[in-house]
């Protein structure tokens, strides 16, 4: 694509003469303001960074993500050139009271038109096809969480599907549309899956025979229902289901405590919580997931045996810890006091590519393709992580984890068949605040993850280890 207009300002989004803050003051966002600055169209009011302090003098204020609930404006335009660190941006701008509809995104633009001239151009060129031009039902689903909520979330449209065969589901997202595509391949059911970066679900929800906001692990937003267009008995789980979610209330933009209070006292779990009293046939937490052939690098591994590490989300971009964080130097000694028991079998680490490295793990794995993470954690002896995306993904491939919980409650998040640790008095914090980083008790370390030490965790792996190994598992 020409790179002229590779970087564009998204103009089409935002109306002229609105106030503006630009997130971002790299290059992106320096040249999001020159655009403003040549055309006039709208009206900067600063540019937000998370290095504010750090960044020289600039033609507008320049503000710290914390500032932003006491400025005045109409839009924020986040200057971010890849799609890795938004989900992180938008959260940070949901918790300083931003409403979605404010918040724009539309990174690097690749759909530019071949042509100009109308008998150069295919009609695969002019039109994006969407579930909604096609004869059968549609329904368009926004996904918002991260990798763990999109596995949870797929057995909510697995069910939604059973009691709609032939619907076809297009798949919102602002972030990674890779893993989406592992995740649905086995369902042909779903007809796209689209970034959402542009605000596409808002613009066109309303096209289609329904339309949902899916939040988290448990939690559904009726955005548009065309009930008349679906068979009768549909028609009355849908009214049923609007029904319960206004007597839920929930809303994202407020705490969810009581929503997971609600569902645990009920005997629900973050699966089963998408039944909806029944309404979704949802009786258990197994989802399917097909793997491609790896990377050709996984070769190593074949003839070891190996567990892999995983030190989780640990760090918010905007350079906080997150309440359910076990610190880089307890990994290192669980990864070291296991090794120098078990010499013959490999730690591997695996991950996003820009998290923490673990020096004493034999192989790191990080940042390459999630088939290839799927088949390394398919064929690992176990997993051990804080609660989190790699946790949920190992389980459903048949792993067993270790798994370290602290603020997310281990009753609504934590599988059976793995070996959930929790230490210390307090327990289950998260979402009694709109923050769901936040410890309850302001602790910057919470004592929940602080009290698991890495002996303990080593004594659990002690015990897996050779059940693994005896069961001929690799």
């Amino acid at each position: 694509m020409d790179e002229t207009y590779r970087w564009l300002f998204p103009f089409e989004y935002i109306e002229r003469g609105s106030r503006v803050l630009i997130y971002g003051a790299g290059n992106l966002g320096q040249a999001y303001l020159k655009q403003l600055m040549m055309t006039g169209y709208a009206n900067v009011v600063g540019v937000v960074d998370r290095f504010a302090d750090k960044v020289p003098p600039m033609v507008v204020p320049v503000y710290k993500p914390d500032q932003i609930n006491s400025l005045e404006f109409d839009f924020v335009a986040v200057a971010l050139r890849g799609k890795v660190g938004y989900s992180e941006i938008h959260r940070i701008l949901l918790e300083q009271g931003v409403q979605e509809d404010r918040i724009i995104f539309i990174s690097e633009r690749i759909n530019e038109p071949s042509s100009v001239f109308l008998e150069s151009q295919s009609s695969a060129d002019a039109i994006q096809v969407y579930a909604y031009t096609n004869n059968a039902p549609s329904v368009a689903c926004y996904l918002l969480g991260g990798l763990g909520d999109f596995i949870i979330q797929k057995r909510f449209i697995m069910a939604l599907c059973e009691i709609l065969p032939k619907i076809k589901v297009d798949i919102f997202v602002v972030h990674n549309t890779e893993f989406l595509e592992l995740l649905y391949r086995d369902m042909p059911e779903i007809h796209s899956i689209i970034m959402n970066t542009g605000k596409e679900f808002e613009r066109l929800q309303s096209r289609y025979a329904a339309s949902f906001e899916i939040c988290g692990g448990g939690f559904l937003k009726i955005v548009n229902l065309k009930n008349e267009l679906f068979p009768s008995d549909v028609q009355q789980k849908f009214n049923r289901l609007r029904e319960i979610i206004e007597e839920e209330d929930y809303d994202k933009y407020r705490a969810m405590g009581l929503m997971y209070a609600r569902r645990i006292r009920q005997g629900l779990n973050c699966f089963t919580g998408f039944s909806y009293n029944g309404i979704f046939p949802i009786r258990d937490w197994h989802v399917p997931i097909t793997l491609n052939e790896p990377d050709n690098v996984v070769s190593v591994l074949c003839d070891k045996h190996y567990i892999t590490v995983n030190g989780g989300n640990g760090d918010a971009k905007d350079g906080s810890l997150i309440a359910k964080t076990w610190s880089g130097e307890n990994f290192e000694r669980f990864i070291q006091l296991f090794s120098e028991e078990n010499p013959d079998v490999s730690v591997v680490q695996v991950g996003a590519a820009g998290n923490l490295r673990f020096e004493k793990a034999a192989y790191h794995f990080m940042g390459t393709s999630f088939d290839t993470v799927g088949h390394i954690l398919k064929n690992a002896l176990f997993h051990v992580d804080i609660e989190g995306g790699m946790v949920h993904f190992a389980t459903q491939l048949g792993t067993k984890c270790i798994v370290l919980f602290g603020p997310t409650p281990v009753c609504y998040y934590g599988y059976e068949t793995n070996v959930n640790l929790l230490a210390g008095k307090c327990h289950g914090c998260y979402g009694y605040y709109t923050d769901i980083n936040r410890c309850a008790k302001e602790e910057k370390r919470p004592s929940c993850m602080t009290a698991i030490t890495p002996e303990m965790v080593f004594e659990a792996a002690k015990r897996l280890v050779n059940r693994a190994v005896k069961a001929g598992k690799h």
